[in-house]
């Protein structure tokens, strides 16, 4: 558990004043060697690879924590309910859809 620095801080203050502050990733792959036999992809196997690494960088595992008025500033802490399920997931899309209703689903 640690308090957030200044610059969490300002993306923080930033969110609650309407101006919201997201980082995302979109990862398009050449993923032939992630598929099995029957051309699935391999999703399970991918998440279980980054749950392997998570270690490496804790904070992709804590939530912000607002303690009561006047006991401080909010604080970086460990998450029970981590699944890297809610993180890591997969989107078929037809190069039409993806024009049209890319930003839509990204934003969801």
């Amino acid at each position: 558990m640690e308090r957030l620095p200044a610059d969490d801080l300002i993306w923080i203050y930033s969110d609650d004043l309407g101006n919201p502050m997201y980082t995302g990733a979109l990862v398009i792959l050449d993923g032939h060697t992630l598929h099995d036999s029957l051309g699935r992809f391999r999703l399970g196997a991918v998440r279980r690879l980054i749950e392997q690494r998570l270690d490496f960088v804790p904070r992709f595992r804590q939530v912000i924590h607002r303690p009561r008025f006047g006991l401080g500033t909010p604080l970086w802490i460990d998450t029970p309910t981590f699944d890297v399920a809610d993180h890591v997931r997969t989107t078929a899309w037809t190069y039409r859809a993806a024009t049209t209703t890319f930003s839509m689903r990204v934003r969801s």
